[in-house]
């Protein structure tokens, strides 16, 4: 008589495939588990960070998730008459739990949403595991289902991240397993349990509720009509739960307001969709998977023509439908969301992403190692497939973590780093109200500050305007967005703004709109200016000189913070003018080290009146022996320009010392 295999033999792979996980966790994301929201849609994230402050400060209403930012960015008709920050947002689960142990710790760390982000990614595909063997899957098979899953470079960024399709997706492959155990045994239990974790993944993330009518449709055909009734109740039950929690989002909606989209964003044509598909692939083909995991794709599509005829009327055949179902469901839902999929890479996570890692492996499943060389040769695939798809997956997530110029929102972040410590020492009080102008996200520099308030992002001069009525009691602006976004939109901030505080990154303000204009070295108040005398009263840019230098001096380290100051009075020969910068160069023997430009072209408008130019630079902090300081205009568009009683400053702040470069 054969022996059952023992416990310790048959539970042996799941926990090597666990150490395995965690010995990838451990290496890859330990140093980013506490980082704060930044780099690749860090806006998106952030205002899911967002959700999880607003618990720990507001309390643990969770059907009432509320933000630090008290003006949703999507207004209902009538505002409430006390501004809470609560806001339409889906079941937000992860972040109310992150909340919790923020509450129980007396942490308030990013460490609590990212690491239950992970736990829910290693529930997940642990279960990816399981439903492998399942399905008899050969072992080295059945770990590459699993890393064609982790090392999906768009998979592996958001892992540890914030976005609420992270554990939605945890707990929809549990679903596919469950449905796949039910597809086994016919158990009702089994689809009813399954349908309740697919409920709660849809309320989590509402795309999940794509896999409900393929787990319906499939099960009301593959076991005929003596559980259909039982099949469609449930699946109705599921539904109208879903349907409640959106009636309740909708009111919060219409008395709230909203942070986040809720419309739909279809193409306008056949041809425009076609375009927004291309640009998607375009911008995201080699984030969405890596070559290999293209090769392995096909691969498994391979196998499922090859095994064809051992598939009907298998549980495997249920999983197989039930999946391309769900693919076809998120094909639907990429027309409908055509318009986020070009410069959103997370939709495809919520959608496609899954689907296609579900028929692969079943792919996956199909070839058996009933012999040594086949085990071997499955064991190299597996080994050679995961080296190269983690290769890709770690050079992709070093590149997003790469800050780039243009990147604002990183840019806000680094400005309004550590501004709680500095608001607290400058004695303002924790329940004060801020309103950040030009801000970038809606809640990057409060959550910084630990402060609630408004954040304007768009600074036009009709929006300055509508902010500066808001019940605030302090204004802050980013030195750097003072003079080209703030001032230059709305000149008579220049005298509204009365200066409290600065710390050489960002400027604290109260609002007097009877106080006196001031000049840009006023508004920022340095604890000391060293002017540069070299710049002429008077500077005539002709569309011949393409370079104009304003000073030139020994750059030497310094531990406080330094930035160098640029203002003037300027008229414009040329309409419009364009590609003007500021530019500041720091060079030694070993070549250029620091590179910093400023935009002026956005100052001129159509009219040539004399009109304010100004720009502000962070100087670095570092040791270069030799170094040489440049400043210079770049007329990289060949304007015509006249500067009149143009000014440039090394402005010092005291004890504000930071981290060396």
């Amino acid at each position: 008589m054969l022996k059952s295999p023992s416990f310790q033999s048959r539970s042996l792979p799941y926990i090597i495939t666990f150490l395995l996980l965690m010995l990838w966790l451990a290496m890859v994301y330990r140093s980013s588990l506490n980082r704060f929201p930044s780099h690749v849609h860090a806006w998106t994230q952030s205002d899911r960070y967002a959700l999880t402050i607003g618990y720990l400060d507001n309390g643990f209403g969770l059907f009432k998730p509320s933000t630090p930012n008290l003006w949703p960015k999507y207004p209902p008709e009538t505002m409430p008459e006390k501004l809470e920050g609560i806001t339409k947002a889906d079941l937000p689960i992860t972040e109310y739990l992150a909340a919790k142990l923020m509450k129980l710790t007396g942490i308030r760390q990013a460490v609590f949403h990212r690491g239950l982000n992970l736990l829910f990614s290693i529930a997940g595909l642990m279960l990816l595991f399981a439903l492998m063997l399942r399905m008899k899957a050969a072992l080295p098979m059945a770990w590459l289902a699993v890393s064609f899953a982790l090392l999906s470079p768009v998979y592996a960024y958001y892992l540890d991240g914030f976005i609420p399709g992270i554990p939605a997706m945890g707990i929809t492959l549990a679903v596919y397993y469950f449905f796949y155990r039910y597809s086994e045994t016919g158990k009702t239990s089994l689809f009813a349990f399954s349908i309740g974790l697919i409920t709660l993944a849809a309320l989590i993330r509402p795309p999940m509720l794509m896999a409900l009518p393929a787990l319906a449709l499939v099960s009301t055909f593959n076991f005929g009509r003596k559980n259909i009734g039982k099949v469609l109740l449930i699946s109705v039950v599921g539904l109208t739960i879903f349907g409640l929690f959106q009636l309740h989002n909708h009111h919060l909606a219409a008395n709230y307001g909203s942070l986040f989209i809720s419309r739909l964003m279809p193409a306008g044509s056949f041809a425009e969709l076609l375009e927004l598909m291309l640009q998607s692939i375009g911008n995201w083909k080699l984030e969405y998977f890596s070559y290999v995991q293209y090769l392995v794709m096909v691969f498994a599509v391979l196998l499922l023509l090859i095994f064809r005829r051992s598939l009907p009327n298998t549980p495997r055949f249920a999983l197989l439908i039930a999946a391309s179902m769900h693919l076809a469901a998120a094909t639907a839902y990429f027309v409908v969301m055509a318009k986020q999929f070009p410069d959103h890479d997370y939709y495809f996570l919520e959608s496609f992403f899954l689907p296609l890692v579900l028929i692969t492996a079943v792919g996956l499943s199909l070839p058996q190692a009933n012999n040594m060389f086949r085990k071997l040769m499955f064991g190299l695939v597996f080994v050679l497939t995961t080296w190269l798809m983690a290769d890709a997956a770690l050079a992709s997530r070093e590149k997003r973590y790469t800050t780039q110029p243009w990147d604002m929102t990183e840019t806000t972040r680094r400005l309004f780093e550590g501004s709680a410590q500095w608001l607290d020492e400058k004695g303002i009080a924790r329940d004060a109200k801020v309103l950040v102008l030009d801000s970038y996200t809606t809640n990057v520099p409060l959550l910084l500050m630990e402060r609630k308030g408004f954040t304007v992002i768009n600074t036009t001069r009709e929006n300055l305007q509508i902010s500066l009525d808001l019940p605030f009691d302090y204004v802050a602006v980013a030195n750097r967005s003072l003079p080209a976004d703030v001032l230059r939109n709305l000149p008579q901030l220049s005298a509204w703004l009365v200066p409290v505080a600065n710390n050489g990154r960002i400027g604290l303000y109260r609002l007097n709109r009877n106080d006196s204009p001031k000049q840009l070295s006023a508004l920022i108040v340095p604890s000391m200016v060293e002017l540069i005398p070299t710049v002429p009263d008077s500077i005539d840019i002709d569309d011949d000189t393409e370079f104009f230098e304003l000073a030139r001096m020994p750059f030497t380290s310094l531990e406080n913070m330094r930035a160098l100051a640029f203002e003037a009075m300027a008229k414009a020969h040329t309409s419009p003018v364009k590609d003007l910068h500021l530019v500041v160069d720091i060079s030694n023997d070993g070549g250029n080290v620091f590179y910093d430009s400023f935009r002026l072209d956005p100052f001129f408008e159509e009219s040539r009146s004399l009109s304010f130019v100004g720009a502000y630079i962070n100087l670095p902090l570092f040791e270069k022996p030799g170094a040489m300081l440049k400043c210079y205009l770049w007329n990289a568009g060949r304007n015509h320009i006249i500067l009149k009683n143009p000014l440039v400053e090394i402005m010092h702040f005291e004890n504000l010392k930071t981290h060396k470069q």
